[in-house]
């Protein structure tokens, strides 16, 4: 079921990350639009490898976040300073690590932890990208439910729906950065925690901790204020391992909304199913 929802092998896709490494530089962080898995991505890491010549306090040198913050575009680097851990760290000595995440499973889990983006929506109706199923009387498409985030700042930016934030979130990743990062998808730290994991440590010159690998079977997020509900590892993947579950997200108009409005060139890179099977 995994390989037909994501669509490419798994080992493909690790060689391209270790040719993109860097291992002088040692800072790693997790990076990425909200609900995308960046809170298990920096607990596994930390857990389960180890950097040379860290003996002090290895959590110096794997941050949880990137010195700018973590849920703000790249181009807030060397713009804004994340007043959790962004203090005093030279921003261009980072190699970020940006987690990205099947659309229709990211915007599922929006639902539940929406953090800095407010739209229209409810319990029952989410994740709303249409404001009305009635097409729209000037060129008959349907009417958008536009997003607004509140980025660091004071900065606020509106984008067509969910699945617009979606797409411009990692277009300025892969169009506009021009530094170091390594981009890893959430389905596959779920799926292959062990290679994902290691992978990344030996890129930036690490080693294992320990033999054996640990997991964290509870929500990465922990079950404080904003990230109360959050999914455990098991029950994550029961959930995203199933592609009837991905099946009920989206009403049918969102559905051909959806298959129309996600950049094709985005899902083809991370090797998203185009077609959106569902």
């Amino acid at each position: 079921v995994v390989d037909i929802i994501f669509s490419r092998s798994f080992s493909t896709i690790i060689s391209s990350w270790i040719v993109t490494c860097f291992a002088s530089l040692f800072v790693t962080c997790s990076f990425g639009s909200s609900c995308c898995g960046t809170n298990l991505l920096s607990t596994i890491v930390r857990r389960n490898c180890k950097l040379p010549d860290t003996d002090d306090d290895e959590v110096w040198h794997m941050r949880f976040q990137a010195p700018w913050g973590k849920h703000n575009p790249p181009s807030f680097r060397y713009k804004n300073v994340a007043a959790q851990g962004g203090v005093g760290i030279n921003q261009t000595n980072v190699l970020p690590v940006v987690v990205i995440r099947d659309p229709i499973s990211w915007m599922y889990s929006m639902c539940g932890h929406p953090y800095a983006a407010i739209w229209k929506h409810s319990k029952d109706i989410c994740p709303k990208l249409l404001a009305s199923n009635n097409p729209s009387p000037n060129d008959g498409t349907p009417e958008l439910n536009s997003v607004q985030v509140r980025y660091a700042m004071d900065v606020t930016i509106t984008y067509e729906s969910l699945v617009g934030l979606w797409n411009e979130w990692y277009r300025e990743w892969v169009e506009e950065v021009d530094f170091p990062f390594l981009m890893v998808r959430f389905e596959d730290l779920l799926f292959h925690p062990v290679t994902v994991v290691r992978s990344i440590c030996t890129c930036v010159g690490g080693s294992p901790k320990q033999p054996d690998f640990w997991y964290n079977a509870n929500s990465a997020k922990g079950e404080i204020g904003p990230h109360t509900g959050g999914s455990g590892l098991f029950q994550s993947i029961v959930r995203y391992g199933n592609s009837t579950f991905r099946n009920t997200v989206l009403s049918p108009e969102e559905k051909v909304y959806a298959k129309g409005a996600l950049r094709k060139d985005l899902m083809t890179i991370f090797h998203y199913d185009t077609e959106l099977h569902f």
